[in-house]
């Protein structure tokens, strides 16, 4: 099943999908969450034949599953190990408060309505070249070809894009520099997809993006915090529980 095979041509948008094109879809609910998800649709207050949602799947095509959106995101941990833990850092990191997107290395999903309590459509940026935005609709171009187009209730695109590529860039830029520590080089896959397009910005936000590796241990404190910060928050003493956990781990990377 060569890319979104079933429709050649057609621009893909939800209202379509569960009208005309309903008798191309298929389903699958043995399916496992990867990376190349292009974008999940939910369904689950549409009337539809079957299901919560649509996965447009880079190789599988367009299908339905019986788990809602939410369900299929979270069980991205599964498949990277992470799931949204490195996302919710970054996301405090950059001081983000409006949306959560799931990031792991240059793989990026952007839920289009918001946070992530509730079922949301996603788009994976790193199978996007091109988008624009018309009122409260947001249309993208695939790095296949297709074109898709998906309800966008509030802010600007190009805005919430930017976010989450400086995110992105933050977590490969790491990857790149820690690597090298090792002799290792990164590759990354689809890299002319548009999470590129913002690399020459110069904002604040993109000022944060590790450039030495100083500035990636930096960032590795910030997740540890993070993780202590929750792992304690609640029990009786948790600043100092924090600091002796914080001993711990430093004694541990030490030679004896």
């Amino acid at each position: 099943m060569d890319n979104i095979y079933q429709f050649s041509g057609q621009v893909i948008d939800k209202t379509w999908l569960l009208d005309q094109g309903i008798k191309l879809l298929y389903i699958d609910d043995d399916f496992v969450v990867d990376k190349n998800i292009v974008a999940l649709l939910d369904i689950k207050k549409d009337k539809s034949i079957h299901g919560n949602s649509i996965v447009v799947h880079n190789t599988k095509g367009v299908f339905f599953v019986e788990r809602t959106t939410k369900q299929l995101m979270n069980e991205f941990h599964l498949t990277n190990r992470v799931g949204f833990m490195v996302s919710r850092t970054l996301t405090s990191f950059f001081n983000l408060k409006s949306f959560l997107p799931m990031i792991h290395g240059n793989v990026s999903y952007m839920p289009m309505t918001g946070g992530s309590r509730n079922n949301a459509d996603w788009i994976g940026l790193h199978f996007v070249e091109g988008f624009q935005q018309t009122d409260q609709v947001a249309r993208f171009k695939s790095t296949q070809g297709f074109e898709i187009e998906m309800n966008f209730p509030r802010g600007n695109l190009s805005d919430r894009m930017h976010d989450v590529s400086v995110m992105t860039q933050y977590f490969v830029s790491s990857a790149e520099i820690y690597l090298s520590s090792m002799n290792l080089a990164v590759k990354t896959m689809n890299d002319n997809c548009i999470l590129t397009a913002f690399s020459s910005c110069i904002c604040s936000k993109h000022e944060k993006i590790p450039r030495k590796y100083r500035d990636v241990e930096l960032g590795v404190d910030y997740l540890v915090d993070s993780a202590f910060q929750k792992m304690c928050r609640g029990e009786l003493g948790y600043k100092e529980m924090i600091i002796t956990y914080k001993q711990v781990f430093s004694k541990n990377k030490r030679n004896y």
